[in-house]
């Protein structure tokens, strides 16, 4: 029959369908929104357990080509780390989205360089946010937090304010770089 669907049952409850579009539904749906669908509420859904001493790891394929790996370092590469590291490779970018956003948070480029909130990092680390903080833990006694930000970056303009605060959030410029290249220390 050509809708007919495929369904297994444990102890009187459904435990997997195989749909007319051969997509299978796992514990007790019987809709699928993919080819695999599992609906459990268990926390824990999904294992992958491997008795090789390099781990797990699933392999994303495209026609047929593998261009992701996710899992367990030693089971992707021996050069990634060893079973105990978690490791994303990827045949080009990594990218990391957030609130169901269509944009990248931060991506990877293919030759190693991070961009957060820029899809195009022209450096090592490219922030394009307007503020790059380092902060230290706080109850560290010698406690700062460093402050880069682009000088008076709402009008426009180029320059540098490198700030410091002990242990808060008020700072205090350290050295100021403006657009016109003049250097003001402790002002």
């Amino acid at each position: 029959h050509s809708n007919d669907s495929l369904r297994l049952a444990s102890n009187e409850l459904l435990a997997l369908t195989l749909d007319s579009s051969q997509n299978a539904i796992f514990a007790g749906t019987v809709t699928s929104s993919g080819d695999l669908t599992v609906n459990t509420s268990n926390d824990a859904s999904v294992f992958v357990n491997t008795t090789n001493a390099n781990g797990a790891h699933i392999r994303l394929q495209n026609s047929g080509t593998t261009k992701t790996y996710l899992g367990q370092a030693s089971g992707i590469s021996g050069s990634l780390g060893n079973a105990n590291d978690f490791a994303i490779r990827s045949a080009e970018d990594i990218v990391f989205s957030t609130n169901n956003n269509n944009t990248p948070n931060v991506k990877i480029d293919s030759s190693g360089k991070v961009g957060i909130k820029t899809s195009s990092p022209i450096g090592t680390l490219d922030v394009y946010d307007g503020t790059f903080c380092l902060t230290k833990p706080s109850g560290d006694a010698s406690s700062r937090n460093w402050r880069f930000v682009p000088d008076n970056a709402a009008a426009g303009n180029l320059g540098l304010q490198v700030s410091t605060a002990s242990g808060g959030t008020t700072f205090s410029n350290i050295v100021e770089i403006n657009s016109s290249g003049n250097v003001g220390i402790g002002e």
